[in-house]
């Protein structure tokens, strides 16, 4: 996260920012808000694209609550782990369907940027 000085209808404003996913996420006052970027190709995430099975961190930040455990069956859409960020709880969902392969995260765990928190093995 980084702090940023913004010149917003003519009033200079300090607000903590950070970019996740093509999105970038301002926290000012109490609020957050976002504000959608350009999609730009990158080799860097088209890779991370081309893992359906890994849910990854977004960015830093503690792991709330693991909705399901090692060997359990999920469906795509199905909230596997919700982490807080930057004052706000994240809802990192199942790609695809299939077992929970690896869980490398628990309760209170903090977590970086990008790190593999579940690899799911998709149904055959």
């Amino acid at each position: 996260m980084q702090k940023l000085n913004l010149d917003f209808e003519g009033e200079n404003i300090q607000v903590l920012a950070e970019k996740i996913n093509g999105q970038l996420w301002f926290y000012y006052k109490g609020k957050t808000f976002c504000y959608e970027l350009e999609k730009r190709s990158s080799r860097k995430s088209s890779q991370k694209d081309l893992n359906p099975e890994d849910i990854l961190a977004p960015m830093p930040g503690k792991i709330l609550k693991l909705g399901f455990k090692k060997g359990d069956t999920v469906q795509a859409g199905d909230v596997v782990v919700v982490m807080e960020a930057m004052k706000m709880e994240y809802n990192l969902e199942a790609k695809i369907s299939g077992t929970i392969e690896v869980l490398n995260c628990a309760v209170n765990d903090q977590v970086s940027k990008d790190q593999v928190l579940v690899k799911i093995k998709e149904e055959s």
